[in-house]
C-alpha cells in the first residue's frame, strides 16, 4: 500500500506542475514566470543541494529520480571532465502532452538542473528532450 501511495503522490505532483503550466499559459505569463523562477533557482541551488546532501552529478540525478519519480535518469561519465544523463521517460512531459499544454521542461527541469549542475562546477548542455524526441539527454562539462 505504501508503494501505491508513493506512486499516487508522484502522479498528483506531476499533475499539479502541468496545471501550473496550463494556468501560466492561459494568463500569458509562462515566459515571465519561467524567467523569474530561473533567477530564483540560480540563487538557491547551492543551498538546496546542501539540504539534500547532494555533492556530485550522479547523486543529483539519482536523488531526483527517487524523490520526484518523474524521470528515471541514467548517468555515465565520459571522462574526468564530461558526463551525460539520459532518460526515456518523463511523467511531466507525458501529462503535459496529454493535456495540450506548452512545454514544461524549462520551467521545472532544465533551468533547475542547469543551476544545480553549475553549483557543482559544471556546465549543462541540453542535447535533446522528450518533448521533441525519444529521450532527454543532458551533457555536462567541468569548468
Amino acid at each position: 500500500m505504501e508503494k501505491e501511495n508513493e506512486r499516487l503522490l508522484k502522479l498528483f505532483y506531476a499533475g499539479a506542475l502541468v496545471d501550473a503550466v496550463l494556468n501560466y499559459e492561459r494568463h500569458g505569463i509562462l515566459e515571465e514566470v519561467t524567467e523569474e523562477k530561473k533567477l530564483r533557482q540560480e540563487k538557491s541551488a547551492e543551498i538546496q543541494l546542501k539540504q539534500l546532501s547532494i555533492e556530485s552529478l550522479p547523486q543529483l540525478y539519482e536523488k531526483f529520480s527517487q524523490i520526484f519519480g518523474c524521470a528515471n535518469w541514467s548517468f555515465k561519465d565520459e571522462d574526468e571532465n564530461t558526463s551525460e544523463a539520459t532518460t526515456t521517460t518523463c511523467l511531466l512531459c507525458a501529462l503535459a502532452k496529454k493535456q495540450g499544454t506548452e512545454k514544461p521542461c524549462n520551467l521545472f527541469c532544465i533551468n533547475p538542473f542547469k543551476s544545480f549542475v553549475k553549483s557543482l562546477g559544471y556546465e549543462l548542455n541540453v542535447t535533446s528532450t522528450l518533448w521533441d524526441g525519444a529521450e532527454c539527454c543532458f551533457t555536462h562539462k567541468k569548468f
